[in-house]
């Protein structure tokens, strides 16, 4: 349905322009009506009308104004004249601001109701060209998607030199590449998605795609029923691909039901090492399928991928008490992998790989666990609102907190507090 708005300065006249049909069964929904232009002008800013009759002559703003202003912001609105004014002048105005319809006072209805359906058949053709226009541009992007993702999946297997790749990468419109860092994160799912393999990959590209940061950019390839492999693409500073990772391995489980194993490589700037890092990740993901949690590739290569000067001497110190103590102070902060791995003074990667060993599971998990379970206790010991229970134990947002509760829990807080609630009471 289209939206309609109406001014005239006669109050008879405008109530008759209003009343003279039932505007519904011409697919038009009257938003309002309306003394002077100024006042349907202010009105239009904050919805604009896909049609305005209106008289010329009005106090305040007349109708030649109103339809420049209106035209303007959006010069696609259909604007029908009316006026007592038989003027040539006024005939020259409204083509030279494209009016959709000039008629005369006193008005004939049955020529207004033929100038409205004329407008009418404009307004449908005009949306019926835009629905084509983004179907096809839909398509279009659609077609390059899989012909990228296809391309990207070729190189996994098959390097070929960087210059040809970023020139082939141009024409498929992914561009920007100088200077970025690659990873390659391999997922293994926990089932096999054989009978919702559709579902299940436009679950991961929906989760992909509605991320808020711009970085890192994703190509997401899919392998087959039990496998599906990330491309990372980024700049500068690294983000912390550890917790971006065990998010986005929380996220696909709220969203598909599904618990997944990653594995991460190294880092690189070169395409032609695709298939390095494709075998990177594989071999770091196998070694995190066991517990179902992020793995990265330098974790499982220590003595490889560490300089000698970021593994720690001191052998003899206790890193993941000092990690824990971090964690313990600081929950209730946005606090990250980083954070805590630089308290004990040690690299991200090899902090994680400590902490898994010593706690069974990584960094990231562990805070989420920790947070969680602060929560649980405010949520027996306190009537807090769970907004502010979210925010004192470091969640910046209520659905966030909301996720990592029951997917902790098995249940939502308020659920938590109720049952808890009764339990007491008993």
């Amino acid at each position: 349905m289209f939206t309609l708005m109406i001014a005239d300065d006669n109050p008879y006249i405008l109530n008759e322009l209003a009343t003279i049909t039932d505007w519904e069964d011409f697919d038009l929904d009257l938003t309002g009506t309306y003394g002077n232009g100024r006042l349907l002008l202010q009105a239009a800013e904050q919805n604009m009308p896909d049609v305005v009759l209106t008289d010329i002559s009005m106090p305040s703003m007349d109708g030649i104004s109103l339809a420049r202003a209106l035209k303007a912001k959006s010069p696609n609105v259909k604007i029908i004249f009316i006026s007592s004014y038989a003027d040539f002048e006024y005939a020259q105005t409204a083509l030279q601001l494209q009016i959709s319809g000039y008629i005369l006072k006193p008005f004939d209805p049955e020529q207004l109701m033929s100038t409205m359906n004329k407008v009418l058949q404009e307004l449908r053709a005009e949306s019926l060209r835009r629905f084509e226009q983004s179907r096809s541009l839909h398509q279009a992007e659609t077609y390059r998607s899989l012909a990228l993702e296809n391309y990207m999946r070729e190189l996994l297997y098959h390097p070929k030199e960087d210059v040809l790749v970023r020139s082939q990468l141009e024409e498929l419109q992914l561009t920007n590449l100088d200077n970025c860092l690659l990873r390659v994160a391999f997922i293994i799912f926990d089932q096999d998605i054989e009978d919702s393999y559709s579902d299940i990959i436009n679950g991961i590209r929906s989760v992909l795609h509605n991320r808020p940061e711009p970085e890192p950019h994703f190509i997401l390839m899919p392998i087959d029923t039990l496998h599906c492999v990330l491309l990372l693409i980024y700049h500068e500073p690294e983000p912390d691909i550890t917790d971006l990772l065990a998010q986005l391995n929380v996220d696909i489980e709220v969203f598909t039901g599904l618990r997944t194993a990653i594995g991460y490589s190294a880092a690189s700037s070169q395409l032609s090492l695709l298939p390095r890092l494709y075998t990177q990740s594989r071999e770091a993901a196998t070694q995190s399928a066991a517990q179902l949690c992020v793995v990265g590739y330098e974790e499982i290569n220590l003595d490889q991928s560490l300089d000698p000067e970021e593994i720690p001497r001191e052998t003899g110190k206790n890193y993941v008490g000092k990690m824990l103590d971090y964690i313990h102070t600081n929950y209730m902060n946005p606090i990250t992998t980083n954070d805590v791995a630089a308290a004990a003074f040690l690299s991200p990667s090899y902090a994680n790989h400590k902490f898994s060993l010593k706690c069974g599971c990584s960094i990231f998990d562990y805070i989420t666990s920790y947070r969680i379970d602060q929560a649980k206790r405010m949520l027996t010991e306190t009537d807090e609102k769970i907004t502010l229970i979210a925010e004192r134990v470091g969640y910046s947002g209520k659905t966030s907190f909301y996720l990592a509760f029951k997917r902790i829990a098995g249940m939502s807080p308020t659920e938590y507090r109720q049952i808890k609630a009764q339990a007491q009471d008993q």
